[in-house]
C-alpha cells in the first residue's frame, strides 16, 4: 500500500509540473523567451529550420522560431517583461531576436510577414532595451506603448503596413526611405517601395480594428 502512494503521489507530482512550466524545446528558457497562449485553435509553431506543426498551448518561442494562424486561429506571446504579441487570424510572425540584457531589460525584434497583430509593449527598463517590429516595407520601434500591425498583400503585386496607435509614440521607418512619428490617436500606412510620409494621419473607424 505504502509503494502504490509513493507512486501515485509522484504521478500527481509529474502531472503538475507538466501544466505549471511552459513547455518547448529541452534547450529553451523560459527566462529568456516568450510563452505562447492559444486562444482559439489552428495555431501552428516552427522551430528555427524545422518545419511547422500544430502548436500547444504553454510552449515558448525564442530566437529563430515562428508562429502563425489560419483563418481561424488566435494566439497571444508573452515575453519575459510582461510585453505581448497578439497573433490574429491569417498572420504570421517570426521571433527574429529575443535576449534578456544585463540589467533585465529585454531585447525583441519581431518579423510580420503577414497579417494582423496587436503588441502590447511593457516601459523599457534600461537604454539598451529595444522592441520593434519588421514588415516588409517598414521597421517600427518602441519605448513602451500599444499598436496595431496590419500587413496587407495588394493586388498590384508586394504588400503595404499599417500602423495605428493607441497609447504611446511609435516612430516608424520605411525601408525605401524616410521615417514618421505616430502618437497615440494616429496611423500610417506605408506600401513596399514608399517612402516615410511627412506625418501621420488621426485614426478613422475602420474594420482593422475590429
Amino acid at each position: 500500500m505504502k509503494k502504490v502512494l509513493v507512486i501515485f503521489v509522484l504521478i500527481v507530482a509529474g502531472v503538475a509540473a507538466f501544466l505549471y512550466f511552459p513547455r518547448g524545446g529541452a534547450t529553451t528558457s523560459a527566462q529568456n523567451a516568450a510563452t505562447l497562449a492559444i486562444l482559439n485553435t489552428a495555431i501552428e509553431g516552427a522551430r528555427a529550420g524545422a518545419a511547422f506543426a500544430p502548436a500547444l498551448d504553454g510552449e515558448v518561442y525564442a530566437t529563430g522560431d515562428l508562429v502563425r494562424a489560419n483563418v481561424e486561429g488566435r494566439a497571444v506571446l508573452t515575453f519575459f517583461d510582461g510585453s505581448s504579441l497578439s497573433v490574429d487570424p491569417g498572420s504570421q510572425v517570426k521571433v527574429v531576436a529575443l535576449n534578456r540584457d544585463s540589467a533585465d531589460g529585454i531585447q525583441v525584434t519581431i518579423e510580420q510577414s503577414l497579417g494582423r497583430s496587436w503588441s502590447s509593449v511593457q516601459k523599457l527598463k534600461t537604454p539598451d532595451s529595444r522592441y520593434e517590429v519588421r514588415t516588409p516595407s517598414t521597421v517600427a520601434v518602441v519605448r513602451g506603448t500599444g499598436f496595431l500591425t496590419l500587413v496587407q498583400q495588394l493586388a498590384t503585386g508586394g504588400t503595404q503596413t499599417t500602423y495605428q496607435v493607441d497609447e504611446g509614440t511609435l516612430l516608424v521607418n520605411a525601408n525605401a526611405g524616410g521615417s514618421v512619428t505616430v502618437p497615440a490617436g494616429s496611423q500610417v500606412t506605408i506600401a513596399e517601395g514608399a517612402q516615410a510620409p511627412t506625418s501621420a494621419t488621426p485614426i478613422t473607424p475602420s474594420p482593422l480594428r475590429s
